[in-house]
């Protein structure tokens, strides 16, 4: 499997979330920014744009695995 075959799904044109605590979220704020083919310049996805609350839940769930349930 070539690196463009592994690629490909990626680049479905849905906006990639943040994997936290097992899950794949939207950013709080709903915002996103827009990843680029350092090449070409073209728009390769919309990234979810974590801020602070996205953090904080972050951190909640690092410390919820770290310490079991």
């Amino acid at each position: 499997m070539n690196v463009v075959t592994q690629i490909h799904p990626f680049l479905d044109g849905k906006a990639k979330r943040m994997l936290i605590g097992g899950k794949w979220l939207e950013a709080v704020s709903g915002k996103t920014f827009e990843t680029r083919n350092p090449a070409t310049g073209e728009v390769l996805a919309h990234v979810a744009e974590g801020d602070a609350e996205d953090i904080d839940r972050a951190v909640v769930a690092a410390r919820e695995a770290f310490n079991g349930p």
